[in-house]
């Protein structure tokens, strides 16, 4: 059975998850931003665990509609321009890539 205070404590940490949420978020953009390159085996690689914490820590499923937007998102603002340094990843691709481990 739910109690007030059970109920106050779901807010609150839904509330929390809901920030640290958006903090990572700007975290994954800011990283994005500064990023020599695509191309490097690791840039990729730590994006995808930052995506994948993401994800995890915020609930967002592979096939909803919410992970949908944060990833066309990210690509056509943060991926696109700079299309020719990150060796033409296209948009599925990097889609699949970033989507693996929580698939």
């Amino acid at each position: 059975m739910m109690t007030f205070g059970n109920a106050i404590k779901k807010t609150r940490v839904s509330k929390e998850v809901s920030v640290m949420k958006d903090k990572l978020i700007k975290y994954l953009k800011d990283f994005l931003i500064e990023s020599e390159g695509w191309d490097e085996f690791n840039i990729k690689e730590q994006a995808r665990a930052i995506f994948t914490t993401i994800c995890l820590i915020g609930n967002i499923d592979a096939d909803t509609a919410e992970c949908d937007i944060l990833l066309s998102s990210l690509y056509d603002k943060y991926i696109m321009p700079f299309k020719e340094l990150y060796d033409s990843t296209e948009y599925e691709n990097w889609k699949s890539y970033m989507l693996e481990f929580i698939v």
